[in-house]
């Protein structure tokens, strides 16, 4: 009686091990996702070494990822986005290497000015959409603004510890479902 009260105990132990594990992948490719949305926003915003930054860590990440056909895709799309950023960055760059002297810092230093600015009314904005994402108990799109606002400023650690937070929520809201 004892032994088949703690099979039946090691088999529900494997199924809830499984079903978190399931949890868990299914995380991390929803992460993925979450990664290429921002990293493609950010491309298509213009905002190419931030782009170049977020696309560069999203394959790192996808290295170690969970195969999937969804995966995959990401994977292909983010290879193809990178030959395209950096082709954008040359380009830029060469474009100013052809311009002179003043004129050319001129320019550098204004679109740095511009970039700036740009980028930080951004990560404002974006700060206050995980903020309010957060308290409205929508964790997914809390992690999503926070991984935006950690592509244009990667030290941010409000928008760090927002996204852990976000993600700890969702994870306890799953594995409360279970």
């Amino acid at each position: 009686l004892h032994a088949q009260q703690n099979a039946r105990d090691a088999r529900i132990l494997l199924e809830q091990v499984a079903r978190e594990k399931e949890v868990a992948r299914q995380m991390a490719i929803e992460e993925i996702k979450s990664q290429w949305s921002v990293a493609k926003s950010l491309s298509n915003d213009g905002v190419d070494e931030a782009a170049l930054q977020a696309l560069e860590s999203l394959s790192a990440t996808l290295k170690a990822a969970p195969k999937s056909s969804e995966v995959a895709a990401i994977n292909r799309s983010t290879a193809a986005e990178l030959v395209k950023i950096r082709k954008r960055l040359a380009d830029r760059k060469t474009k100013i290497i052809k311009l002179q002297g003043a004129q050319a810092a001129t320019i550098i230093e204004a679109e740095r000015r511009r970039a700036r600015t740009t980028q930080d009314a951004q990560v404002r904005v974006l700060l206050g959409n995980a903020q309010r994402a957060y308290d409205s108990r929508n964790y997914k799109a809390a992690s999503k603004y926070s991984e935006r606002v950690l592509a244009l400023s990667p030290g941010n650690r409000q928008a760090a510890s927002m996204k852990r937070l976000a993600l700890q929520e969702s994870y306890r809201d799953r594995i409360s479902r279970l």
